[in-house]
């Protein structure tokens, strides 16, 4: 049985996405030995990680949303990321690795998120892939995706109520509230992001 010929808009496809892996994969290497060489050890550049880590940990154990074990607070701006964190404890038992490979993760899926929109705006690959390629180059997303914080997650999701939002304009346009779901989520690991939920409402 004969193989089907790859068609050029697959070969593409796929060479985006090995670059786009490529670049997150290094850019994230580099800033990981920066850190060890700052500190001297394999750690997170700010606090507020360690903050989110504290109240996954109290959460995937049964103690609700606390930094310390029986005081529940409201304390967590970004509540899915802790839930996030907490479901990555659960399966792996720590927090710092398994955070880096979340927000990597996250940044990965936000370049092909970046090409998809740039493709619905413009119908140029080449336009659609340069933006992607610009997107996961940034410093402050390489920062933000092994900060153990939630950008990686809020970039995510923002993008993706964004493609969700112009896929659903495209005609024949339809009503679908996708978008509206997604920058929902958005809010409850940014704040900030709810301005885009009353906007697409």
């Amino acid at each position: 049985m004969s193989r089907p010929q790859t068609t050029k808009k697959d070969t593409f496809w796929l060479l985006y996405c090995v670059l786009i892996v490529s670049i997150v994969l290094a850019s994230s290497t580099l800033f990981l030995f920066q850190v060890y060489q700052e500190i001297g050890t394999w750690g997170l550049p700010i606090d507020d990680g360690w903050i989110h880590f504290r109240f996954a940990k109290n959460l995937a154990e049964g103690y609700g949303f606390c930094f310390n074990k029986g005081q529940p607070i409201g304390g967590s701006t970004a509540p899915l990321w802790t839930v996030t964190l907490a479901l990555v404890y659960r399966l792996t038992g720590e927090l710092m690795v398994s955070s880096f490979v979340v927000g990597i993760l996250f940044l990965i899926l936000s370049g092909l998120l970046v090409y998809e929109i740039g493709l619905l705006l413009s119908e140029n690959r080449v336009f659609a892939m340069s933006t992607g390629l610009v997107a996961v180059s940034l410093g402050r997303l390489t920062w933000g995706a092994l900060s153990g914080m939630e950008i990686s997650l809020s970039v995510f999701l923002t993008l993706l109520g964004i493609y969700l939002y112009l896929r659903d304009r495209q005609p024949p346009a339809s009503k679908s509230l996708s978008s509206t779901v997604v920058f929902a989520l958005a809010g409850l690991t940014r704040p900030e992001s709810y301005l885009l939920f009353f906007v697409s409402l």
